[in-house]
């Protein structure tokens, strides 16, 4: 039968250090051979590992991360002040350096864009996220 169980990271001090250091290196060697980028589990809010019979099968985990849904102007001036003013709040807020999600609807009309929206998106040096959205249920 496969188990679904938590891969525990503990403070110590100011270190995380794994709670079951066998359950962490099967977990890390998964990853290693299963996942295209690194994984670096301080950066989630929690993580699990699915397994079966000390088989490590899968790995899943969440982590908050900050959206910005709504961001449209009929300015190009007025995109990179509002560009400006939401990095320089992320930054308040302490995440220099973490990743930030922004919506681009892909039904959105040519004329619906903001003006010059592709060197903007080049300046703040955006990519694609490689996301779904799942409804839980």
């Amino acid at each position: 039968m496969t188990e679904v169980i938590p891969w525990d990271l503990r403070w110590h001090g100011n270190v995380l250090f794994p709670a079951d250091d066998e359950l962490h290196e099967k977990a890390i060697e998964f990853c290693r051979k299963n996942l295209a980028e690194q994984l670096d589990p301080r950066q989630m809010a929690k993580l699990w590992v699915a397994r079966r019979e000390g088989r490590v099968l899968g790995v899943t985990g969440v982590r908050q991360q900050w959206d910005i849904p709504l961001f449209r102007s009929i300015d190009e001036g007025a995109s990179r002040a509002m560009a400006g003013r939401l990095n320089g709040y992320f930054a308040d807020l302490g995440i220099r350096g973490q990743s930030v999600l922004l919506f681009l609807s892909d039904s959105e009309k040519p004329e619906q864009r903001c003006p010059n929206r592709e060197a903007i998106l080049s300046e703040w040096k955006a990519a694609p996220a490689e996301r779904y959205v799942v409804q839980c249920r």
